[in-house]
């Protein structure tokens, strides 16, 4: 009875501490769950929108435009709503109405879009071209990086004694700097170029950086004149930013670059030196061939007194330029080769460019000046064909859509005659390399058959390239390098005169004639129209060949609902018959006397050849007489001429093979004990041998003789 209040008091204490901790926790309890929900739903508020994000501190919604030439952070506001609609009007300012591809930024940027702005749509050409836009963009930046580095080296007193080489675009490395005018080997560079990423232009990014050991990395600021090197593999890292007055930009700047370019090129232990072959050999496979190559067709013009060069900027429709003599125009060359194909039979080239999301393209008018297609054999330059894109265009190789232009050298020809005559005009422009070694000068007659190609050619370019007048135009001259040489401007020709003639029926009727009896092969309609790359009108072409049916002059075959026709073959009259007999007969006497004649030669070539053959055979049978008598005298004089039983020597080789057959066994005994108590206590035979002092045969300089092993 006496414990009652002490544990009602004790009671009491206990609910009035627990009340106090409930007073002064409840409302952090309380509060924490409401404040997490808040702040969740917020970050969700946020998310629904383009270039907003919550500010966790402040609780307030931030809005940010991280574009080029953009403002950056915008400003803070209370909704998400108000932040976006703050972020869409930095965005409508920022690509104005003006700007390239405002349609395109606008809907893929823009939070609350207008209905025609939602609508847009980009076709896979716009795309394409927006897409060649950036890409050659990267292209001229690195062409940019080297002309830069070049003009430093003619302002600085090294341009008489060293010189820069640029190398084509396959090479791992992109110039090679070396002695001026030597063959000596120089010091490769990798260009890495970059402009600034914010409107102070203090901030540079560089990526691609790594695997490029042994090579002097060169980073070039385009907007700022800034130099930075570092070795190869002291670039650990993919990409690296610069941000002048920091490390980065302190830790790698060159301040005279000239000078620097000068030190690694003596510091041979550092850097390995590399002739202009090697380097240019750097590459994948199929870009060897294309190197071998264009260093065979360099030695081809400098034997003429021409330069060929790499264009400044590469991956472009324009593979090298050719100066035409000192001071002579420049040509821009789309090179091409190919070895000869087994499987088809002949030498092919793709005469198609990279068109992107579009897949390959034709090459366009203006592209390039000349087509240099090379024949190879095993990596040597065997022929090649001059073609100037004019002829291409003609044949409808260019300009046209994607082909595969087939080359028949004149020692492998096209087995049906409609194929000869289809690639006649080939010839017109192919040079025959076969006598030609690879070094030193041209013979006179194959000088002269370059001059005049090279006349002809420079007779069929345009002087003057068309002016872009659209955005797909743009792109395609944007790729086109400098020449060193422009063409003087020719005044525009009025558009009558550059308006073809428009053909008469009577010449449209004989044209399409003419073809059908030149190629002598079916075809129907559609296979003409195509054929004569649209001298006649498709409807036009289907009446004058239902005109000739009628004539007599073609042959109409229908199968279903398809129509050929074929040149009418004209009946062999009687006195035919009778020349054609007597030219056979003729053919068949001449055959006859030219197989009697080879014959002969065949007989006569036999007992040449057997005659050889038995004074060579009579010549080794002496040799080999003097030989084993050379052997019998050596062996009289060691035994001094006395004669040796024979059953003393059977008995002889019978001790030896005894003893030799005693050594293998307990050779073999020995191995096998041994092998036997590795195997136990897991030991190696050759430890075995180390611990018990056992010396092998090998170890004595006495192995068995093969005939008793």
């Amino acid at each position: 009875m006496l414990r009652r209040p002490k544990c009602r008091i004790f009671a009491l204490l206990t609910g009035c501490v627990l009340a106090l901790v409930w007073v002064v926790l409840r409302p952090a309890l309380l509060r924490a769950p409401v404040h997490v929900l808040h702040e969740a739903a917020a970050w969700a508020e946020a998310a629904k929108y383009r270039g907003v994000r919550y500010h966790k501190q402040t609780h307030v919604f931030e809005a940010l435009l991280q574009v080029r030439d953009g403002p950056g952070y915008i400003g803070q506001f209370s909704t998400a709503k108000e932040a976006a609609q703050a972020y869409d009007r930095e965005v409508r300012r920022t690509y104005p109405d003006a700007t390239p591809d405002h349609k395109f930024r606008l809907k893929n940027l823009l939070n609350l879009p207008s209905e025609e702005e939602a609508a847009y749509h980009e076709t896979p050409e716009e795309a394409r071209r927006r897409a060649m836009k950036i890409w050659g963009a990267n292209h001229r930046k690195e062409a940019r990086s080297f002309e830069l580095l070049k003009e430093a080296l003619n302002a600085s007193p090294y341009s008489e004694k060293y010189e820069l080489v640029r190398l084509t675009g396959s090479s791992k490395a992109d110039a090679l700097f070396k002695l001026h005018g030597s063959s000596q080997a120089g010091l490769p560079i990798q260009l890495k170029a970059a402009t600034s990423r914010c409107r102070e232009g203090r901030a540079y990014h560089f990526s691609n950086l790594r695997g490029y050991d042994g090579m002097l990395v060169v980073l070039v600021a385009l907007d700022g004149g800034h130099f930075w090197a570092a070795a190869g593999e002291e670039l650990k890292s993919e990409s690296m930013g610069i941000t002048i007055g920091c490390d980065s930009d302190t830790h790698r700047r060159v301040e005279n670059i000239v000078s620097h370019l000068v030190g690694c090129f003596k510091n041979t232990r550092r850097f390995r030196h590399v002739s202009v072959e090697e380097a240019e050999c750097d590459c994948s496979p199929s870009h060897r061939v294309e190197a071998a190559v264009h260093r065979q067709l360099k030695a081809l013009f400098r034997s003429m007194s021409w330069s060929l060069t790499c264009p400044h900027e590469h991956q472009t429709t324009v593979d090298s330029l050719l100066q035409v003599g000192i001071g002579g125009p420049v040509l821009c060359l789309q090179e091409k080769s190919s070895h000869f194909l087994e499987r088809e039979g002949r030498y092919t080239v793709n005469l198609s460019k990279s068109g992107g999301s579009l897949g390959r393209r034709a090459y366009a008018q203006n592209d390039f000046d000349l087509l240099v297609a090379c024949v190879l054999l095993e990596g040597r330059l065997q022929g090649v064909f001059l073609i100037p894109i004019s002829e291409l265009v003609q044949t409808g190789f260019v300009a046209n859509r994607p082909r595969k232009l087939t080359l028949y050298p004149p020692w492998s020809p096209p087995k049906m005659n409609s194929t000869k005559q289809k690639y006649a005009w080939q010839h017109n422009w192919f040079l025959d390399l076969r006598t030609w070694r690879g070094s030193g000068g041209l013979p006179d007659e194959l000088k002269g058959r370059v001059e005049r190609l090279t006349a002809k050619e420079e007779s069929k370019i345009p002087e003057k390239r068309p002016a872009p007048e659209d955005a797909a135009a743009a792109d395609v001259a944007a790729k086109q390098p400098r020449l060193a040489a422009p063409a003087a401007k020719k005044p525009a020709a009025p558009k009558a005169e550059a308006k073809e003639k428009k053909l008469t029926k009577e010449e449209m009727e004989a044209k399409v004639l003419e073809y059908m009896r030149q190629q002598n092969r079916p075809y129907n309609s559609q296979n003409v129209f195509d054929n004569l790359h649209g001298a006649v009108p498709k409807a036009t072409v289907q009446t004058i060949m239902d005109t000739l049916c009628v004539a007599g002059k073609l042959v109409l075959k229908e199968y279903g609902k398809i129509k050929v026709y074929l040149a009418a073959q004209t009946a062999p009259t009687a006195g035919g018959d009778e020349e054609l007999a007597a030219a056979v007969e003729q053919a068949s006497a001449q055959r006859k006397e030219i197989q009697g004649q080879v014959d002969e030669v065949r007989k006569s070539l036999s007992q040449l050849e057997s005659k050889h053959a038995a004074a060579r055979e009579a010549k080794a049978a002496a040799d080999e007489v003097a030989k084993l008598e050379a052997k019998a005298s050596s062996l009289r004089a060691a035994s001094g001429e006395e004669r040796v039983d024979e059953r003393e020597v059977l008995a002889v080789e019978d001790s030896l093979k005894k003893a030799a057959g005693a050594w293998r066994k307990r050779k073999r005994l020995c191995v096998d004990a041994l092998k036997t108590l590795g195997e136990g206590i897991g030991a190696k035979l050759q430890q075995l041998f180390e611990r018990y002092g056992v010396d092998t045969d090998e170890d004595c300089g006495q192995v068995m003789p093969a005939e008793f092993s």
